[in-house]
């Protein structure tokens, strides 16, 4: 197959870019989320996990960043998953090197005497998540950044809004979107997705054709999670970006009436300080 723009080969066959345009169109829609929210003059801290998509947004940013006057550091947590842990965390460490930006590491185990192999298998990703969502709060509240940058893709915001639906769990599905703000004074450090409406397998092509480090190992604790098959049903019957774009976007229009209506209230932890909506945060609780 053929580019559509120049008669080159085709590295990616939904949109028929060669490796020169399809670089072209994902770095448009990543400079379109910025220019879209305004975004510039900002210190972001990039999570990443050695994966594809955040390893995605780590390059594109770096590419990008002193047209939009950028402060860029990356974050990964070693979260104590046997060997897991390390294979990524060596590819969080290449992708450093590779862009020539600071990575902070938190050795859960080491500062917090607890790691994801703790808990039972029915519960391991349940707690991953709370581990990720604080640390990576606390670290960019107490060091100053403007926003936390992840890789969540197009596919993995479905899932979301697809899997809150389904379990009514209509608080969690209200906060999601393709930026939350920052608020300081509640010690909540706001999250960007500028990969919000680009695939998975658009992040996946990026790294290949660039040669970006990321590491296609799954976690152990993930081999039969509830998002794969969730995914791979919402992949058969969202067959098009369009449609998965169309969806999301009818959702976010709903949230947003909403939310011009009602104001969030929160807690602190009387453990930590650090926001919830109970007496003692999640994470808290998880550590003991």
């Amino acid at each position: 197959m053929k580019c559509k723009f120049c008669r080159n080969k085709a590295v990616y066959a939904e949109e028929r870019l060669c490796k020169e345009h399809f670089n072209k169109y994902f770095e448009k829609r990543i400079r379109k989320y910025f220019d879209s929210l305004r975004l510039k003059n900002l210190k972001l801290l990039i999570a990443v996990s050695g994966g594809k998509d955040s390893s995605a947004i780590a390059y594109s940013l770096n590419q990008i960043k002193d047209d939009y006057n950028l402060t860029l550091e990356l974050l990964y947590l070693d979260l104590g998953i046997k060997d897991y842990s390390q294979s990524c965390k060596k590819t969080a460490m290449l992708l450093s090197e590779t862009l020539g930006l600071k990575l902070n590491i938190i050795d859960v185990p080491k500062e917090y005497h607890k790691s994801i192999d703790d808990f039972d298998e029915n519960y391991s990703c349940s707690a991953c998540g709370t581990f990720k969502r604080y640390l990576i709060n606390k670290f960019a509240f107490e060091n100053n950044f403007d926003y936390v940058v992840t890789g969540h893709n197009l596919d993995d915001e479905l899932f979301f809004v697809m899997n809150n639906l389904l379990n009514r769990n209509t608080e969690y599905l209200l906060r999601s979107g393709k930026l939350t703000e920052t608020k300081k004074q509640l010690k909540l450090v706001g999250r960007l997705k500028p990969l919000y409406y680009l695939t998975e397998k658009e992040s996946l092509i990026f790294c290949i054709v660039n040669k970006i480090p990321f590491t296609n190992i799954e976690c152990p604790h993930g081999n039969n999670s509830t998002q794969l098959r969730m995914k791979k049903k919402l992949n058969e019957f969202f067959d098009s970006r369009a449609k998965k774009i169309n969806f999301i976007k009818s959702i976010n229009s709903i949230k947003k009436e909403y939310l011009e209506q009602n104001k969030e209230l929160m807690n602190f932890c009387e453990e930590c300080g650090y926001p919830t909506n109970d007496k003692v945060c999640r994470f808290c609780r998880l550590i003991k």
